[in-house]
């Protein structure tokens, strides 16, 4: 009787140590097969991050897949645009006659940023024809969300072929383009 209860008391203590089940190990924590598929196939080409408020742009899979691994959060990447919208009038209200309006408006664009105008104007300064070139006079910075928004007027003949240029939040150079507005 005295070995039964020592034998007994002695799979209690061991039960207590090991319980059922206690060899299984713990499920893991989720890894980053997410993310590895989002970056595979060339899909780190439409990813980016943000690591101290700047954007980060990958150039192969690899940077996207290190970038995830170490608890980066990847996002769609923001295409950046600079658009130009010229709109004729004739007259212009608070021009005095023949000209246009236009906007600038741009996204994806590094914050903190210039956007720099360049164009032609025409002068006629005490009957003689002039014209000069203004290259890259300072119209705004970029916000911090990367956008920018502008506004400007020109009577018909003053300001041709306005072309604006900003730096996108990949550090590259981007352009509104340069169509002549056609007042003649």
């Amino acid at each position: 009787m005295y070995v039964r209860a020592l034998v007994l008391a002695l799979l209690l203590a061991l039960t207590a140590l090991f319980p059922i089940g206690a060899g299984a190990a713990p499920a893991p924590p989720p890894g980053n097969s997410g993310a590895a598929q989002t970056c595979q196939k060339g899909g780190y080409t439409q990813l980016e991050g943000v690591s101290g408020g700047q954007v980060v742009r990958f150039t192969s899979m690899q940077d996207c897949l290190t970038y995830a691994a170490h608890g980066g959060v990847l996002q769609s990447r923001v295409q950046a645009t600079l658009v130009k919208t010229v709109t004729y009038c004739d007259p212009c209200v608070g021009l005095g006659g023949r000209g246009f309006f236009y906007t600038l408006v741009g996204t994806g664009l590094k914050p903190g940023t210039p956007v720099l105008l360049d164009y032609q104007n025409f002068g006629d300064y005490a009957g003689f024809g002039i014209i000069y070139t203004v290259v890259g006079q300072l119209i705004g910075t970029v916000a911090d969300d990367g956008t920018f928004e502008y506004a400007g007027a020109s009577l018909c003949g003053y300001a041709i072929g306005l072309t604006a240029t900003a730096t996108t939040a990949a550090n590259t150079t981007i352009s509104s383009g340069n169509p002549t507005p056609p007042c003649s």
